[in-house]
């Protein structure tokens, strides 16, 4: 079925499987065909010093966002990519995995989008 968004929730690091995953698709050139948004990740880029994380636990966490981004995904590290830019418009087919990311993409027509400033 064609797709016209699609957001990751792969993005949490749960161990090398899944970094071996992301990179492998990286690795083999692999781009995403849709405007695609990432959900939240291991790390908090903007307050690192919140996150009780062993330096080398992160490193892995990194790589694995590292990779979806080479995949072409957007950085956008939210649970709620209806936020976003990419908000998909009513009778849209969409690849969206977050539990209330998909609530939202089935609770029906929507009002037109607003960006906060």
């Amino acid at each position: 079925m064609p797709i016209t968004n699609a957001h990751i929730d792969s993005c949490l690091y749960h161990g090398q499987a899944g970094l071996d995953f992301a990179q492998k698709l990286a690795f083999l050139g692999a781009k995403v065909a849709v405007p695609t948004t990432l959900n939240t990740s291991s790390l908090d880029l903007m307050h690192p010093g919140l996150v009780r994380l062993p330096p080398s636990d992160a490193v892995p966490v990194r790589a694995l966002m590292d990779a979806y981004r080479a995949l072409g995904a957007r950085a956008t590290w939210t649970c709620a990519p209806y936020q976003s830019a990419e908000r998909p418009a009513f009778g849209e087919n969409i690849a969206w995995a977050e539990s209330n990311a998909i609530v939202f993409a089935n609770s029906g027509p929507r009002r037109p989008h607003r960006t906060l400033r």
